[in-house]
């Protein structure tokens, strides 16, 4: 629909995908412990840790969506301030992308990996008919919207398929994940961006809500050390 919208679109895309690094990192360095936890048959310890990671890789991205206008402002001038409403759905997609990442890694233990190759190209394919559609009608915001709507559906058929992975290769038939924890995380982090959306124009509340949020994490201290501490473990 034209250049511009491209820019802006492309501004917002490159910011969200900033924390993709971190969240690459995470996996790359948790694949060999949740290789190391099926191979002695761990199986508990996985889901305990995969919680942690969840929540944490979630606050990460909702204090990059709070902060978003600023670091837009800085990186971009004002006629780009637009990307800001792109940025939630990206960044949304991003916890998403993480999840199949963290799910497919089960998948490829113990070599069910044509699941992940099928489920790659149906999604891409399925994200270029939405743009087809959607991005004519509502403009490059939609472009977001599709893409967050298609690693949903990346995240949730990777679960399925890795838990019956887990089912037909573990004896114990015991779930790897903790579905509900999983869904929780996932339901709070939208329904932060979605607030997120909302108070872009109003600096104060959105001001209020980041304080609020940095003091929990000041009253929280210790418990997000001990947190991170164990992550690194």
């Amino acid at each position: 629909i034209g250049m511009a919208e491209a820019g802006i679109y492309g501004l917002s895309h490159n910011l969200a995908m900033i924390l993709n690094i971190l969240t690459t990192s995470i996996n790359n360095a948790f694949a060999p412990w949740i290789y190391q936890r099926l191979k002695e048959e761990k199986y508990r310890d996985i889901s305990s840790v995969c919680n942690k990671l969840f929540l944490f890789v979630a606050v990460a991205l909702a204090f990059m969506m709070a902060f978003s206008p600023e670091v837009i402002s800085i990186l971009a001038p004002s006629e780009y301030y637009d990307a800001v409403y792109v940025i939630p759905p990206l960044a949304i997609s991003l916890y998403f992308m993480f999840m199949y990442q963290i799910f497919a890694n089960v998948e490829f233990y113990f070599e069910k990996n044509k699941f992940i190759m099928l489920a790659s190209i149906f999604s891409a394919g399925f994200n270029v008919f939405l743009n087809y559609i959607f991005i004519k009608k509502l403009g490059y915001i939609a472009a977001g919207y599709t893409t967050l709507v298609c690693y949903v559906i990346l995240g949730i058929s990777h679960y399925i398929f890795s838990d019956k992975v887990a089912k037909k290769c573990i004896k114990d038939n015991i779930h790897l994940f903790d579905i509900k924890i999983v869904i929780g995380i996932s339901c709070i982090l939208m329904i932060f961006g979605l607030i997120m959306l909302l108070l872009y124009k109003n600096l104060l509340l959105r001001y209020g809500l980041i304080l609020i949020m940095c003091m929990i994490f000041f009253i929280k201290r210790k418990d997000i050390y001990k947190f991170i501490v164990s992550i690194r473990r």
